[in-house]
């Protein structure tokens, strides 16, 4: 790493042209492997520098913070606020 002077251009695979509405809401990177994407269509996590994503909340979220790996809260729409304690482990939703 050498703080911003280069950049390395990653595809997202939940954006593509025939799926333009995936649109980004909020995004936030706890260090540099493990990152967060909020779209309309759901909350994405990504564990190696945003070479892969995993839909970790398969719903619209109008924001997001982690404190960790683990810890974070997600606002969606209607009014409502999650928390995860387990980094957003998919299976919860089924």
């Amino acid at each position: 790493m050498n703080g911003g002077q280069s950049w390395t251009t990653k595809p997202l695979p939940f954006i593509n042209s025939a799926d333009i509405q995936r649109v980004w809401i909020s995004v936030q990177f706890l260090s540099p492997s493990i990152g967060y994407i909020a779209t309309t269509t759901g909350i994405y996590k990504t564990s190696d520098t945003g070479t892969t994503w995993k839909c970790i909340y398969p719903k619209l979220s109008n924001c997001l913070h982690f404190t960790d790996q683990y810890s974070g809260l997600i606002y969606t729409t209607g009014d409502s606020i999650y928390r995860t304690t387990d980094g957003g482990d998919p299976n919860m939703y089924g």
